[in-house]
């Protein structure tokens, strides 16, 4: 069995997971008392999402964590090779929980913008390897990082460019 198709499952398996888990805590965390402030924490989880996505796809997947995974995506984009979903799931599930019993509403909140961020971000990555690409934005993602698999040491935004604009990582496009 090829590397890629060992995958497969925890490849696809956030897809699923990550909707149903997102779905179901939403309840949990609505209470009466919301107000402005937990649309501005979401708000905020979603923001920083894309801020860890670069600095954790730029020094974490090139440098110290999941290196192997990565380089072996490197060497076969259209592979199913990604993080664990038992890694993300379970990341998930215990800071929700924890957030939750530990009475800090306002943490499980920033989580869920953190979260949808992540689901942002496996959905354009997979569109980019393996869907059809409509649209200005799927193009721009998709020329941008391929030019990023062409240079492993630029363009390590996926879902946006603005960090590799802020960090002088940007390649100037032809």
């Amino acid at each position: 069995m090829k590397t890629s198709e060992s995958h497969f499952w925890s490849y696809y398996f956030d897809f699923l997971a990550f909707p149903v888990m997102i779905i179901l805590t939403i309840p949990i965390m609505i209470t009466t008392d919301m107000s402005l402030r937990y649309l501005v924490w979401f708000t905020l989880g979603l923001a920083a999402w894309f801020l860890f996505e670069y600095l954790f796809h730029r020094w974490g997947f090139h440098w110290f964590i999941f290196v192997h995974e990565h380089h072996l995506h490197h060497i076969d984009p259209a592979g199913y090779i990604g993080v664990s979903s038992l890694i993300t799931s379970t990341l998930y599930l215990v800071g929700i929980c924890l957030s939750l019993s530990l009475s800090m509403p306002v943490m499980a909140i920033l989580q869920l913008g953190l979260s949808i961020g992540y689901l942002i971000y496996i959905f354009v990555h997979h569109q980019i390897h393996h869907g059809r690409y409509a649209g200005r934005y799927l193009n721009s993602a998709r020329t941008r990082h391929n030019r990023h698999h062409h240079d492993p040491r630029c363009d390590f935004g996926v879902t946006v460019g603005f960090w590799d604009r802020i960090f002088g990582t940007r390649t100037v496009e032809h």
